[in-house]
């Protein structure tokens, strides 16, 4: 799939889906959203979103640069399978 994001530039087929998340909410409501973490070949990671007019995604889609620590910090929130910080970066440190 390719998917060009606006902002700063970041194309989906250039990069690995590391993790993704929805808040559960059925896609008809407005405070739906869905996130995907990605990291590029150069090292960097993104995240995706989208989602209804009262969420954090109001503007439809967009996507947001992501220091490693807040990478980190966004799969701690919320990766279903607590491991799965393990799997990517090592046991985190508490």
């Amino acid at each position: 799939m390719k998917r060009l994001i606006t902002e700063k530039k970041h194309e989906i087929q250039d990069a690995r889906l590391v993790a993704e998340y929805n808040n559960g909410l059925d896609s008809s409501d407005p405070e739906a959203y869905f996130e995907e973490l990605y990291l590029k070949k150069t090292g960097g990671y993104f995240l995706y979103g989208r989602g209804g007019t009262n969420s954090k995604w109001a503007n439809g889609e967009g996507s947001k640069a992501l220091s490693v620590e807040e990478a980190q910090a966004w799969v701690k929130k919320h990766a279903n399978d607590k491991n799965y910080y393990a799997d990517l970066w090592g046991e985190a440190e508490e």
